[in-house]
Order: structure tokens, then sequence, then C-alpha cells
């Protein structure tokens, strides 16, 4: 996300789990639990926490990339960048 402050900034990967900020202890009698603490947003208002970071370009490592030990992703960025 604080990469997505700068100007010309392209985000490539897939959806995070949305779990940003900090985390607060509930004990009760029966069990103890953790939450979110606090919220996370972008400049604009829009939340990230349970949603995610934006991504510009989605894109997923594939089986057969792993199996080769490419970085994929990796290298679809160095592509954009020389474009």
């Amino acid at each position: 996300m604080a990469f997505q402050t700068a100007p010309n900034v392209t985000v490539i990967g897939s959806t995070t789990a949305g779990a940003d900020g900090n985390i607060v202890g509930l004990t009760l009698p029966w069990f103890y639990t953790y939450e979110s603490g606090i919220g996370v947003y972008y400049p604009d208002g829009t939340n990230a926490q349970g949603a995610g970071v934006n991504i510009n370009y989605v894109m997923r490592p594939t089986i057969a990339g792993v199996k080769a030990g490419k970085d994929e992703l990796l290298e679809k960025a160095k592509q954009m960048i020389m474009k």
C-alpha cells in the first residue's frame, strides 16, 4: 500500500488476505480470541481491512513456472518496465 502512494506505480500479483493493522486479544471466560484493533484505509478512504491491496495487473504464478524455478511475476514486472 505504501508504494501505491507514489506516482506511476503498478502493482502486479494477486489480492492479499487483507489482514492489516494490529491485533487485540480478547479474553472471555470460555475462550481467548484475537481481532483487528484498527482500520486500515487508502488515502481516498477506501477500506483495505478484509479487502486486501488493490491490484492493477492480476497475475498468479503457474504450476509450470514454479516447477521450472521461474519467478513469473518478476519477469512480467521487468517486461513492463522495459516497455
